[in-house]
């Protein structure tokens, strides 16, 4: 069942355009009832001619209040295998089913990223699950003052896609 889910690897609606939204924590949404980001990012991909959304996080804990941003026990075994298996899914979705697929990247998880345990780690573990995907495909809505790309749900401006440096990003600043 939806409602109960502890871990939410991909959510999604394939298509042969499909954004790709790259995030930090999935949220309690379901299918029936959509959350804020799928709805702002639904309306960007309607907007810029996508046919598809699919949503990925670095964290794919579901997050069931706003309060808690922080993963319990990250350290542990069940952590440490729920994590393996979320950045194996990423690196397949990218090596297989998008191989063939003109996608676009689009990565958001803004400053929150700093309240994680190792968040560099799950930066590196990224990188390489995205090491075939070309550079150009990899974008942001803009980067928040700490250097981290912005959420879509920060209320931007300009739906403008950025190019996004992953490969020299780093997580070096402090919230």
């Amino acid at each position: 069942m939806w409602e109960l889910d502890t871990y939410r690897y991909v959510l999604g609606v394939e298509g042969k355009n499909p954004l790709v939204y790259i995030g930090l924590n999935p949220s309690i949404a379901i299918p029936k009832h959509p959350d804020m980001t799928w709805n702002i990012l639904s309306g960007m991909c309607n907007r810029k001619g996508y046919d598809g959304l699919i949503i990925v996080n670095l964290f794919p804990k579901v997050i069931h209040n706003e309060e808690n941003h922080t993963v319990d026990n990250e350290n542990s075994e069940i952590a440490t295998f729920v994590n393996n298996k979320n950045f194996a899914l990423i690196g397949e979705l990218f090596s297989k089913k998008l191989e063939n697929i003109d996608y676009t990247i689009l990565c958001g998880w803004g400053n929150d990223i700093m309240l994680r345990t190792k968040p560099q780690l799950a930066i590196e573990r990224l990188k390489k699950a995205l090491v075939n995907v070309p550079t150009q495909k990899i974008k942001c809505l803009g980067l928040t003052k700490l250097g981290h790309p912005v959420s879509p749900i920060a209320r931007i401006k300009k739906e403008e896609l950025k190019v996004f440096d992953l490969k020299n990003y780093q997580i070096i600043s402090k919230l």
